[in-house]
């Protein structure tokens, strides 16, 4: 509930951390920080600062520290997945309506009420108004899938028509031609592909009249590894596991799908994950590097 969170308090605190445009969402959330700090020394606590030497600490005592939704540190980090934006639920979300029937009609009053007062309405409203986003959401950005890009004669638009899963309710619909052409994906800045490396990829997928598609992994337009799935009338999920070729290998690597038939495919949770990721999550390469770093705690 980002998006819910930063109207309310945009009403209650107009700021210019809260303008979208001028401003990421990291410096919306460091600006929130900030306030909820500022509130809580202001209004009930009193801090004192002392010239003394502290306890002392041993320079063993170490450790690392990442950030997931900063500068990549988790999705296009540690974690394994190669694909960028799998579920179209990064973006394509919509906009949350400014006149729901669960939001305050004049926040501004809030401001002479207490800090208790206002935390208690607050968890409330964020509650009423996550239950209207799932009763009625709002409608789907259609262009909005970046880093999603058709390829040929192909279009495609973001969906709320059907989902395999309804906490997750956008998926792809992609209209092709049959003739080869469909959509791509470059992963985080270039998908890393070795030779005779090992991945497992899959994805949820269903039309009306494409019955089969082909998923690769290329090097720019030089397939490495390739699959080609059935596509059935009702959502299922296909999975295979596909080896990328002794001879071509890559650092700025892409998925490419495309479907046999023409007509519409409606595609959601597309993933190509190594198959040697530590646990089944993380990158084997980073994940030795911070291991062979032996962090304290």
């Amino acid at each position: 509930g980002s998006v819910e969170t930063m109207w309310y308090f945009k009403k209650l605190y107009p700021s210019p951390f809260f303008n979208r445009k001028k401003r990421s969402s990291a410096t919306m959330r460091v600006g929130l920080a900030f306030m909820s700090m500022a509130s809580t020394v202001m209004g009930m606590s009193r801090i004192d600062v002392h010239n003394s030497e502290g306890s002392k600490i041993s320079n063993l005592q170490y450790s690392m520290f990442f950030e997931t939704e900063i500068n990549f540190g988790s999705e296009g980090g540690m974690y394994g997945e190669l694909v960028w934006n799998r579920d179209f639920e990064v973006l394509g979300r919509g906009t949350v309506t400014t006149e729901s029937k669960y939001q305050k009609k004049d926040p501004s009053a809030d401001v002479k009420r207490s800090e208790m007062e206002l935390l208690q309405d607050f968890k409330l409203s964020m509650k009423d108004m996550s239950r209207q986003y799932i009763a009625d959401p709002p409608p789907p950005v259609g262009d909005d899938f970046k880093p999603w890009t058709t390829t040929g004669k192909a279009t495609a638009a973001i969906s709320t028509v059907s989902a395999p899963y309804l906490t997750n309710p956008h998926v792809l619909a992609v209209n092709t031609t049959g003739n080869g052409d469909g959509v791509t994906n470059p992963g985080y800045w270039g998908m890393n592909l070795p030779n005779a490396t090992t991945f497992d990829v899959s994805l949820f997928v269903k039309s009306d009249n494409v019955t089969s598609l082909t998923l690769q992994l290329r090097c720019g337009t030089k397939v490495t590894a390739s699959h080609t799935f059935d596509v059935n009338t009702t959502w299922t999920l296909q999975e295979s596991y596909i080896t990328t070729n002794n001879h071509t290998s890559c650092s700025d690597g892409n998925l490419f799908i495309y479907p046999h038939q023409e007509g519409v495919i409606y595609l959601d949770h597309v993933s190509a994950f190594p198959k040697d990721s530590v646990n089944g999550i993380f990158r084997p390469d980073l994940f030795k590097y911070l291991s062979d770093f032996k962090p304290g705690f």
